[in-house]
């Protein structure tokens, strides 16, 4: 099934996951449903990292990051401090999704919004867009799996040990020459 005419098609399936067109739908369907959550949870980790404290406090409420700062992941048992509601309100927007996916005759992912008109207008132009969303989706899902592993085994947030990423470039330049990182001995 598998002959490069979907987005992000190389031929690669040593599973046989594409053995009929309908196995093969619902694969790349669900695909693309992890790879959009993935893209979001990439960019959610490390902003969650970096304000939730400020913004939390000022709304009078406790701290959702786990020690360490970090946010909470499977790996890291800080699920459970979760508001309910948040959970109530994911599934609401997954089952409202599910239902729009449902109802709708397009092809798999396109709920007809794109309000920028991002998509492309020709054929070639809207495979390359989705062929662009399904690598990035891929990359973006290795990336939240490392970031739970990372936190997991090191037990520091993902910002503090990435800091040249999400600190000012001053901040970060002064901290090596206060260290002693960029001095070198003759």
């Amino acid at each position: 099934m598998l002959d490069g005419s979907l987005p992000g098609d190389r031929g690669f399936d040593p599973f046989n996951f594409a053995s009929d067109a309908s196995a093969l739908q619902w694969y790349r369907d669900s695909e693309l449903r992890h790879a959009r959550i993935a893209m979001l949870a990439a960019v959610g980790w490390p902003l969650a990292e970096l304000f939730h404290k400020g913004i939390a406090s000022n709304f009078g409420l406790e701290s959702a990051l786990t020690e360490a700062d970090k946010v909470p992941s499977v790996l890291n048992g800080g699920l459970g401090m979760t508001s309910p509601l948040f959970w109530v309100g994911a599934i609401c927007a997954t089952a409202a999704l599910e239902f729009i996916s449902t109802k709708s005759q397009n092809s798999t992912g396109d709920y007809g919004f794109d309000p920028l008109g991002l998509g492309g207008k020709t054929d070639k132009q809207k495979f390359f867009m989705n062929e662009a969303e399904i690598f990035n989706g891929r990359l973006a899902m290795l990336a939240i799996t490392g970031f739970a592993i990372q936190e997991f085994f090191t037990n520091t947030a993902v910002i503090d040990q990435t800091p040249i990423f999400f600190k000012p470039f001053a901040d970060v330049v002064s901290q090596l020459l206060e260290s002693g990182a960029t001095s070198t001995s003759v």
